[in-house]
């Protein structure tokens, strides 16, 4: 950033407020949040003021055009206009109580005046620095709790691309519609870059956040695929309005098998980035037979559900969904005939591929006699993003590839593309640097409370033994919550998960997780459970937060 050139001044209210009216102050230049203040928070801002309480720096920018935008401060500001403009009363005053209730017009003459005369030291970045205006929202920002991920990246990415995106959610009518919620915060823009980010979704890596963050970087001045871009994902939400109708998004009560008026991010972003991949007439011509079955899939498939509803940022469980929806359009409508171009692999990986799968055929189970009577294919399609590749390759029976189903497999898709995040509790694997999202228990279900009662075991000797801020976390966060007492009915087996809690305080607050595991299979062993039955999740060192 180059040499800043400001000045300062002492505006009061009075002024802000002739300003706005002729029109010579912005209070929301494209890069700043909506309001977001509760009433709450304005009182206190109006009483802090009548207190002559100094009052934090407004960083105000001129424009070219001689008006002003308000980099940092439009919160407050907007927080005097809106009380000043008898828009709201006053509320839970702890020190001027007697005026809780009472509007701008209700106050004294001498309050009104205390309010108009409030100073608010400003910073005025001047014209000729005004492209600075940018960097210092984001150092401003980037470290406050009370703004959303979106609304950051709208400043931090600001370009013809953000500026499609904020077109779209503020043009496209079916976006309000089928999710369910009016725009705040930014919320639409996060889903529709959402669809944008997942477009070569097996590629992903968690967390969802960062790797929204790193899209955005890349295609912050990307002016190429804007138009394409906006498109594809209008024509895309078209798709699956008409096809699924207005709730094709909205999550459903597993248990009780209804549908519920609210948006499901997951639901969402496996739907759109699976229809996307498909040719709009073939998936209309077949809409009724696509709706009922991922109705069906909504309300019956267990993986489906696990991969909706628990560590839904984790890379296998967003492939995994993505995958599972792309299968049951694909096995209705056929061959999407999106690959523009045949991708054939070398023949000299007949060999090595025979050897690394032992010479038997993945889609068969048979041996593998004449490599002449094989053929290489593609175990994550090229129409899905999979790579002519040793590592996305397989060796089947030219018959048996002429018969194959069109669906994926989804479980050697993830093999091949390292996307599995899960592991059994039996398994001798190095997790260093791993943080255990959830267990789950997959044995019958006359065990779920056997297996419950293990783990508090597991939790009473490690309180035993380590000492410190464990201690006092674990009873507090460590049990069975309201989330996870479902999963004790989600499948015929019993699948369990009685510690959905902070991700990682398990590990961070005991041992290295690898002693960790060995300690809790010594236990499984001393009262005869088999540790194979426990399923672990687990993440890399960011969040993996939705």
């Amino acid at each position: 950033m180059a040499e800043m050139h400001y000045k300062k001044q002492d505006y009061n209210i009075e002024q802000f407020d002739t300003w706005v009216l002729r029109g010579k102050l912005n209070l929301s230049p494209e890069y700043q949040r909506d309001y977001v203040y509760t009433l709450e928070q304005a009182s206190k801002l109006i009483e802090s003021a009548l207190m002559n309480i100094p009052l934090p720096i407004i960083y105000l920018c001129e424009e070219g055009n001689g008006t002003y935008s308000v980099i940092d401060g439009q919160q407050r500001i907007t927080s005097f206009l809106k009380f000043k403009h008898n828009e709201f009363p006053l509320t839970k005053l702890s020190v001027y109580e007697d005026l809780n209730g009472k509007y701008y017009k209700d106050l004294s003459d001498a309050d009104q005046d205390k309010i108009d005369n409030t100073a608010l030291m400003s910073i005025i970045i001047e014209a000729d620095s005004a492209e600075s205006k940018f960097d210092i929202f984001e150092r401003l920002n980037k470290g406050a709790v009370t703004l959303k991920e979106q609304e950051l990246r709208n400043c931090v990415f600001r370009g013809e691309y953000n500026s499609m995106i904020n077109d779209i959610a503020a043009s496209n009518k079916t976006v309000r519609k089928m999710f369910k919620a009016e725009n705040k915060r930014m919320w639409y823009q996060e889903y529709i870059l959402r669809f944008f980010a997942l477009n070569n979704f097996t590629e992903y890596k968690p967390s969802m956040k960062s790797w929204l963050n790193k899209y955005m970087k890349a295609n912050q001045f990307n002016t190429d695929t804007i138009q394409a871009d906006k498109d594809r994902f209008n024509k895309t939400l078209s798709i699956v309005n008409e096809a699924l109708g207005d709730d094709a998004f909205a999550t459903v009560d597993y248990d009780k098998k209804i549908t519920l008026n609210k948006f499901s991010a997951t639901f969402y972003d496996s739907i759109m980035v699976a229809f996307s991949k498909f040719d709009r007439v073939k998936l209309i011509s077949k809409a009724d037979s696509i709706r009922a079955a991922i109705n069906d899939t909504k309300f019956k498939h267990d993986e489906y559900h696990d991969a909706c509803y628990a560590a839904t940022g984790s890379r296998e469980r967003v492939i995994k969904r993505i995958l599972i929806i792309y299968n049951i359009v694909n096995s209705i409508v056929g061959d999407s005939g999106v690959e523009s171009e045949e991708r054939t692999f070398d023949p000299a990986l007949k060999q090595p591929l025979a050897e690394k799968q032992n010479y038997i055929c993945p889609l068969c189970g048979n041996q593998i006699v004449s490599l002449d009577e094989c053929e290489i294919d593609h175990i994550l399609p090229y129409s899905l993003g999979g790579k002519t590749v040793f590592e996305n390759a397989q060796l089947v029976h030219k018959i048996c590839n002429r018969h194959k189903s069109n669906n994926v497999k989804v479980t050697r898709v993830l093999e091949s593309i390292g996307a599995s995040d899960t592991y059994r509790m039996s398994e001798e694997k190095d997790i260093r640097g791993k943080k255990i999202t959830m267990f789950t228990f997959r044995g019958k279900q006359h065990l779920v409370s056997h297996f419950y009662r293990m783990f508090q075991i597991l939790l009473d000797e490690i309180k035993d033994i380590i000492p410190g801020k464990f201690e006092e976390l674990a009873d507090e966060e460590f049990k069975l919550t309201k989330r996870s007492i479902p999963y004790i009915k989600h499948t015929k087996e019993g699948m369990y998960n009685p510690y959905e809690v902070v991700s990682g305080v398990f590990v961070e607050c005991a041992m290295d997780v690898n002693r960790l595991m060995a300690f809790a299979r010594a236990i499984f062993d001393e009262f005869n459970l088999d540790s194979s039955e426990v399923v672990l999740t687990f993440k890399g060192n960011e969040d993996d937060d939705e």
